[in-house]
């Protein structure tokens, strides 16, 4: 893998990693992509951010679960008799 740096000295970013180094590097990015595509699809928005917590730490704060989750009242079921 090459990634070269669009600017002066226009080197290759990834010049000093082994091997290993990369392996590793290319499963952590795919961890991230799977804990991203997780919290996509997370309806509940405390459970997606607790995920995403584990990843990038206290920076990413978790929302109360009381404050991420829609309250709404029972369903109003109405007859009317009558012809159309």
């Amino acid at each position: 893998m090459k990634a070269i740096l669009p600017v002066d000295p226009n080197t290759d970013v990834f010049i000093k990693m082994t091997n290993s180094h990369m392996e590793s590097f290319k499963n952590k990015l795919t961890e991230l992509k799977e804990t991203l595509e997780y919290a996509k699809s997370e309806v509940d928005p405390h459970e997606a951010c607790k995920k995403m917590n584990k990843k990038f730490g206290d920076d990413f704060p978790i929302p109360p679960k009381d404050d991420t989750g829609k309250k709404s009242q029972k369903a109003a079921i109405s007859f009317s008799s009558g012809s159309a």
